[in-house]
């Protein structure tokens, strides 16, 4: 019974410390500058200073317990410059309690959606691996500075002829193996890579660039039925020989 009535008595004192009335931040700025001639200026940047001190400490309580939003909170409020100037023993004052490690870097700000990985055995990854390093799929880069590195592999570096969006029909068509456009550019090996402006063979004049501008406004309209801008090229050449012969 003793025990209970301190446990009880523990628990009101608690309660009683948390509805005691905190000062405003006016009453807290007059308290500082009590007997004290201070320019407006001044008077309105502690008050400034002490209603973002009171906004923070506010969102500090509300945060739940070792959630993401509590540790990107810790995170934008423990930063350098409070160290540099030696402001941290302040903001101590609103920061949350520290949350327990995890084995990850950095858990911040990053998507809740998760990525479903696909497994694919070693024979399909071989044969998509031989298939982007095609002659007709993907040219080697000529010169010895153009390799890519990843994970201590080392490899010469290749750049796609086509998007690999319009690959995926002649994948399935050449190996019998079916697989969605994003398993395919997952899989897609590390060395083989999209074009840049210097690795292209075509120019980048603004006539060639609105054509694919108008195609993919025409595409987006249903207007085209065609796939890709070399499917509607592949047809209007047999169209034209058509039409000559």
């Amino acid at each position: 019974m003793k025990r209970k009535i301190q446990s009880l008595t523990k628990k009101l004192q608690r309660k009683e410390a948390r509805m005691k009335t905190v000062p405003s931040p006016v009453r807290k700025v007059n308290a500082l500058i009590k007997d004290i001639h201070v320019p407006p200026a001044v008077r309105k940047q502690l008050l400034y200073s002490e209603v973002l001190t009171s906004q923070l400490q506010e969102k500090a309580d509300a945060f739940p317990k070792n959630s993401k939003e509590r540790e990107v909170f810790h995170k934008c409020i423990s930063g350098s410059t409070l160290r540099k100037y030696r402001m941290l023993h302040m903001a101590k004052k609103i920061l949350p309690a520290r949350l327990k490690k995890t084995n990850s870097k950095s858990s911040l700000l990053k998507s809740d959606v998760k990525v479903r990985e696909i497994v694919l055995k070693q024979e399909v990854c071989q044969k998509v691996i031989d298939f982007f390093e095609q002659d007709d799929v993907s040219r080697m880069c000529p010169s010895k500075r153009d390799y890519v590195k990843h994970n201590c592999i080392k490899k010469q570096r290749r750049v796609l002829l086509h998007k690999v969006k319009d690959l995926v029909s002649k994948f399935v068509k050449e190996t019998g193996i079916v697989l969605s456009y994003a398993t395919l550019l997952r899989a897609k090996p590390f060395w083989v890579v999209a074009p840049k402006s210097r690795d292209r063979e075509t120019c980048m004049c603004v006539k060639h660039a609105n054509f694919e501008e108008r195609f993919n406004k025409l595409k987006y309209a249903k207007e085209l039925k065609h796939a890709s801008m070399n499917n509607l090229l592949k047809n209007t050449r047999v169209m034209l020989s058509l039409t000559t012969a």
